[in-house]
């Protein structure tokens, strides 16, 4: 039992009650490499079996399994955890990739039960063909439980809320202390009502197994435009400034960003194929999703402040038309699934980056015998396979009239102290909060601690390991900066008192404060990202997982 921990696991698994099976893969199998396999490749976590159950009854014979063997474990819905928490070193991965359908509870399509393990991109694809979505991300890799348990912000929020919002059941598999056995339970504003609420904004593995959620879809009907709009770096401060001043008075109809690159100043006149250069190619770039006319859009005073000061040096706008009544149809609208992330305004350099030098950026392969150039590209697109990445994040305070100035001369200050590096993208973005996020009807039924804040801070980096082992450990070597290019970035808003707070779906182990509890520096860093609401967390954890069965280095403690 020592030595193949999970071996009667994966027996009892080939021969499960609940038909068919799962896969239980153990450490010493062909498909471990690849089954243990986490977004965040930084961290190189190996448990001892990772299991892939497809139902909640599954997921229970996991839980119970690791329970009566006193076996740790972890639980994977998507993978993006950006601390690597979604995984363990011993133990077992339960990851919930098998687990990725779609159920419709009306003829209308206006409720779906949707599994935790089903990949954001599935569903926006799935429910663009009868008009609907959830209020998701940007990224449709992105599996659906640990977004809406953690808040879940996406170009639709403004105009729908956050992605947990729109939650109206949720079943999750729990420990019962006293009868030593699991169970599943459907918890919703009826049964279990402070659990419920506590799932969205606080949940992410902290009291139980989450396997599938009811939401109550969104339909898309009507015009829909979005926008892409490019600075130079010189033009840093003066634009987030705009940005800032205009974007809490935009209508809910708007969700908007802007994001801020390291890289060298303007942007090529054409694109080594001959395009014009987008709005994505230049440091300062912007994009929004508008639930309306291209001319209505226009037409806000908020607009057409962002359009004049100062002057974009590259404007992209395009309008849609979808029916108020989508039929099913076997195809995939993918006009629409486009808008639902932001996966076509995410900034991305091209291999190699064409304001670059010839020569500048070589791939890590040996330019002769004697010379190893160990340089190799950041991603293109952070969300298409595993990456090493630091993130972090913050979000606005209440301050006065002078408040967004302070920001963006801040902000400018630190980038244009940024040295640029090509193998490596780091940037920061503002992500629009306020319109139905702020809503109080909204804000009091989830544990999201920072519904009142104008806008959200996400700080990034990205980069690549080379397949050449020697190179690998020589990107492994200089890769702490790309960290602290994060950490500091995000420490010198903070000491300037420009930010507070964290989102924990950007979560960073780094933030707890200065010895505010000398003691116990896990309260410390979870305050950062629940406030007020920690205390109620903790005391609801009590009650409901008192041995603190769902333990890890992020996870909120019994009271």
């Amino acid at each position: 039992m020592e030595k193949y921990p999970f071996l009667e696991l994966k027996e009892q698994a080939a021969q499960s009650s609940s038909c068919p099976g799962f896969r239980v893969i153990l450490d010493d199998e062909f498909e471990y490499d690849s089954a243990r396999e986490i977004s965040n490749s930084y961290f190189d976590k190996k448990p001892r079996a990772v299991a892939f159950p497809r139902s909640a009854k599954q997921v229970q014979q996991c839980l119970q399994y690791c329970i009566d063997n006193n076996q740790p474990f972890r639980t994977r819905s998507g993978g993006h955890q950006h601390e690597g928490m979604s995984s363990l070193n011993g133990g077992l991965m339960i990851r919930l990739s098998d687990m990725s359908l779609i159920e419709y509870e009306n003829d209308e399509k206006t409720e779906a039960w949707i599994d935790s393990g089903i990949e954001l991109g599935t569903v926006y694809n799935e429910l663009a063909r009868y008009g609907m979505i959830i209020p998701g991300g940007g990224c449709f890799t992105v599996n659906v439980g640990g977004l809406t348990q953690g808040g879940g912000w996406g170009m639709h929020a403004r105009k729908h809320g956050l992605t947990c919002d729109s939650v109206s059941a949720v079943e999750i598999v729990l420990y019962d202390s006293e009868t030593k056995s699991t169970k599943v339970e459907i918890v919703s504003s009826e049964h279990r009502p402070e659990l419920f609420r506590a799932l969205k904004g606080g949940g992410g593995g902290n009291f139980g197994i989450v396997t599938r959620f009811r939401f109550e879809l969104k339909r898309v009907g009507g015009h829909l435009t979005w926008f892409r709009l490019g600075w130079k770096a010189s033009e840093t401060r003066e634009a987030v400034k705009t940005w800032l001043d205009v974007q809490a008075d935009l209508p809910a109809d708007l969700t908007s960003f802007v994001r801020l690159s390291v890289m060298q100043e303007g942007a090529p006149e054409t694109h080594p194929d001959g395009e014009k250069p987008d709005a994505r190619d230049y440091p300062i770039y912007a994009g929004g999703l508008f639930y309306g006319t291209k001319k209505r859009l226009l037409e806000l005073p908020g607009m057409k402040n962002l359009l004049s000061g100062p002057k974009p040096s590259a404007k992209v706008f395009k309008e849609e038309h979808h029916p108020t009544k989508a039929a099913p149809s076997r195809g995939l609208d993918m006009s629409i699934a486009r808008l639902f992330g932001y996966d076509d305004f995410s900034p991305y350099l091209p291999t190699p980056s064409p304001w670059l030098e010839a020569g500048d950026l070589q791939a890590p392969t040996a330019r002769d015998p004697t010379q190893k150039n160990c340089d190799v590209a950041p991603p293109s697109v952070n969300c298409d396979a595993p990456h090493p990445h630091k993130v972090s994040s913050a979000f606005s305070r209440p301050e006065g009239k002078d408040y967004n100035e302070r920001l963006a001369t801040a902000v400018a200050k630190h980038l244009e102290d940024s040295r640029f590096d090509p193998n490596v993208k780091s940037y920061m973005t503002f992500h629009a909060m306020g319109g139905k996020i702020a809503d109080p009807e909204l804000a009091k039924n989830r544990t999201f601690a920072y519904s009142d804040r104008d806008f959200l801070l996400q700080f990034q980096s990205w980069w690549s390991y080379p397949d050449d082992k020697e190179c690998k450990v020589a990107v492994r070597d200089r890769e702490q900066k790309y960290i602290r290019w994060v950490r500091e970035f995000r420490k010198a808003l903070d000491e300037k008192g420009l930010v507070e707070g964290a989102f924990i779906n950007f979560v960073d182990r780094d933030l707890a404060r200065d010895a505010k509890h000398p003691s116990d520096r896990k309260i410390d860093l979870l305050e950062v990202y629940y406030a007020n609401e920690l205390p109620g967390l903790m005391r609801l954890k009590k009650r409901i997982d008192p041995e603190n069965r769902f333990d890890f280095e992020m996870s909120i403690p019994p009271a």
